[in-house]
C-alpha cells in the first residue's frame, strides 16, 4: 500500500480511511469535497458535474478529469499571482488565500477520480483539509460516512 499522506494531518483520520474498504473510500470521497465546496465558495459547473458523476458511482471520466485538470492549474495559477501581488503590496492576504483554498478544493475532487480508491481518498480528504485549514470538520464527516457501515 501507498505512504498515508494522510498521517502528516491525522494519525487518527489516516488510520480510519486506510483501514477503510474501498467501497467506503468511495464513500467519503463526495461528502469532503462537499464540505471544501461550501467553505470555500468554489462556484463551478464543472465541479458539480464531477460530484454528480461520484454520486452515481462513476469515478473515471477522462473528459471531467482532464477538465479538472485545466480547473485546478487555472484556480493555481491565479493564487500564485494574487500572492505575488499581495507581496508587493497590490492585493490583499484575504484574496490569496481564498484563492489556494479554491484550488485545494478544486485539486480534492480531482484526487477522486484515482484509479486507486486508497490514493484517491487520502489525497482528496488531505486536500479538503489544506482547503479548511484543519482536519476537525473533515473528521466529523469521514466518521459519518463510516459509521454508515451495513
Amino acid at each position: 500500500m501507498p505512504k498515508n499522506i494522510l498521517e502528516s494531518v491525522s494519525r487518527d483520520l489516516a488510520e480510519q480511511v486506510e483501514k477503510a474498504s474501498d467501497e467506503e473510500k468511495r464513500a467519503i470521497c463526495v461528502p469532503v469535497c462537499r464540505l471544501a465546496i461550501a467553505r470555500t465558495g468554489l462556484d463551478e459547473p464543472l465541479v458539480e458535474q464531477a460530484l454528480r458523476l461520484m454520486e452515481n458511482g462513476i469515478f473515471k471520466d477522462q473528459r471531467v478529469t482532464t477538465a479538472l485538470e485545466r480547473l485546478f492549474g487555472d484556480l493555481d495559477e491565479s493564487y500564485f499571482a494574487a500572492e505575488e501581488r499581495y507581496k508587493a503590496g497590490q492585493g490583499t492576504e484575504d484574496t490569496y488565500i481564498a484563492l489556494a483554498r479554491k484550488a485545494r478544493a478544486a485539486d480534492a475532487v480531482l484526487a477522486c477520480f484515482n484509479d486507486d480508491a486508497f490514493i484517491a481518498a487520502t489525497y482528496s480528504v488531505y486536500e479538503v483539509c489544506a482547503a479548511l485549514g484543519g482536519a476537525d470538520e473533515v473528521q466529523a464527516v469521514v466518521n459519518s460516512v463510516l459509521a454508515r457501515k451495513p
